[in-house]
């Protein structure tokens, strides 16, 4: 498998970026895209891992850190519909599992997915640390691994092809290259800065840290001048992203 492939997951870390661009795309639009093109990647990569296989007889066991996360419950419903729609595979050989945001109880779902012979994993991990030893697990049992959403270290991706092992990353690209995109680059008014809102996930999470900033960084690799009017914690629910967004829109 490929080392790492590149999804538009930027909604998982900040719910919302731009106030002049969102005249030019609506929130909702954006986001449903983001989701389907994530889970498109991500079951690419698995048809990959499975080539020579027939799709109907393939067993796929997918654990994500928490079904209470939204962005990942319509991640994984969309990844599900394109495993059985594009794939070929058999909803009932599709097991998807609630890590609950515990890392013990997500291992046991992993050695779950070894006894029962599944054939390929998806792991979101409950935490990114934990990848040496899921990718463990899943080598000795000779089963491939696609983790999604939440990084391993990049030593350790370098590792999996040093030792020939089957590992990829399917990860993000960030609202900031979206925006950068558009025609006006987000300038809705046109005096050359996109002035914005950022709605962060949990900040003390360090993925949200990382795809936050840089999400501010691929615009200003766009050479586009920017200016943030405001952050607020959104913690990843819908209804508090609205409120703060409708505030700040409101307010600015």
């Amino acid at each position: 498998m490929k080392l790492k492939k590149v999804a538009a997951l930027g909604l998982a870390t900040a719910m919302a970026f731009s106030v002049t661009a969102c005249s030019s795309k609506p929130a909702e639009t954006t986001a449903a895209a983001e989701e389907t093109t994530a889970a498109a990647d991500a079951a690419e990569t698995v048809k990959e891992a499975i080539e020579g296989k027939d799709p109907a007889e393939v067993k796929v066991g997918i654990s994500i850190y928490q079904f209470a996360d939204n962005f990942m419950t319509l991640y994984r419903n969309e990844l599900q519909k394109y495993l059985v729609d594009e794939l070929g595979l058999k909803a009932e050989n599709i097991s998807i599992m609630d890590g609950k945001n515990d890392q013990s109880e997500q291992m046991n779902q992993i050695r779950n997915f070894v006894t029962q012979g599944f054939d390929v994993m998806i792991i979101n991990l409950v935490q990114a640390s934990s990848e040496p030893d899921v990718t463990n697990i899943c080598n000795e049992a000779g089963l491939p691994v696609v983790y999604i959403n939440r990084e391993p270290d990049a030593e350790r991706e370098q590792a999996w092809v040093d030792d020939g092992i089957k590992a990829t990353y399917v990860g993000a690209t960030y609202q900031g290259e979206e925006i950068a995109e558009l025609e006006n680059k987000g300038d809705a008014d046109g005096d050359g800065v996109v002035r914005y809102i950022m709605v962060q996930g949990d900040p003390e999470n360090v993925d949200a840290q990382y795809r936050t900033e840089k999400s501010v960084e691929a615009l200003k690799a766009a050479g586009v001048e920017v200016e943030e009017l405001t952050k607020q914690r959104g913690d990843w629910d819908q209804t508090k992203g609205q409120e703060i967004t409708a505030n700040a829109l409101s307010q600015y």
